[in-house]
């Protein structure tokens, strides 16, 4: 079989017995269904950097197996920033070395934070490939002002954690009781401002993975809540601790 993207002939990899094919001229990854999942991050590391060249080509890509195309995925377990591709008949999943390595820092950054706060090994892995899907706009201008004064929602919103590893940053809090929540990051060095959704439904566990924000700079962030009947509340203005 051979590679979708460079065409070089896929290499058997050997992982706890799950079938994973590897190019090792572009460091592409071919997985059966969902072994990806299944990998740590220091064996996506191996597979991200043995490779011969930066290779990507523009043409379509067919799955090894059976050479159906390959469509990019888009679920809730997925960052924004990561492109993972998938075959509609066998279920393979294909990635490229620098997205195998953003997938798989995002779902440890979500491993370790559960751990600390002792959520059952179940759970954990359910909200593991729930990952918070986030649609972020990004608005720039010449002033952007946020509201410092304590607010109601600084009563409801408690246990706001942040935490970053590497390019990633970490966001969670919880709430009393269910409500749906977006953040909205102020960049006071480059004047921005980025509007995310952490969790579309109603719950009382909020959390997000991102790694479109420059934590280099001067970031304040705001949450916003809004409860079932529509309405809304804001946090006061947060700094980002790193």
């Amino acid at each position: 079989m051979s590679c979708p993207n460079c065409s070089t002939s896929l290499t058997p990899v050997d992982f706890h017995h799950l079938e994973i094919l590897h190019c090792k001229n572009c460091g592409c990854t071919f997985f059966e269904d969902y072994a990806i999942n299944r990998i740590d991050v220091s064996f996506a590391n191996k597979l991200a950097f043995d490779k011969l060249s930066d290779y990507i080509s523009g043409s379509e890509k067919l799955c090894p197996r059976d050479q159906s195309p390959l469509s990019q995925m888009s679920t809730e377990s997925i960052p924004q920033d990561v492109q993972l591709l998938q075959c509609g008949k066998c279920k393979g999943i294909f990635a490229y070395p620098d997205d195998l390595m953003r997938f798989k820092l995002a779902q440890n950054a979500k491993i370790n934070y559960f751990k600390a706060w002792n959520i059952p090994p179940a759970l954990r892995s359910l909200l593991v490939l729930s990952l918070i899907a986030t649609v972020s706009m990004a608005v720039f201008g010449k002033s952007v002002l946020f509201n410092n004064k304590p607010t109601k929602a600084d009563d409801i919103v408690k246990s706001i954690n942040t935490s970053v590893s590497g390019r990633l940053l970490f966001v969670s809090f919880r709430t009393q009781v269910p409500y749906s929540s977006r953040i909205i990051f102020l960049d006071k060095t480059s004047n921005s401002k980025n509007e995310k959704v952490i969790s579309a439904a109603q719950t009382k566990l909020h959390y997000l993975v991102v790694s479109d924000i420059d934590i280099s700079h001067d970031i304040f962030y705001q949450i916003i809540v809004t409860d079932k009947s529509g309405k809304e509340v804001k946090t006061s203005e947060l700094k980002l601790r790193r």
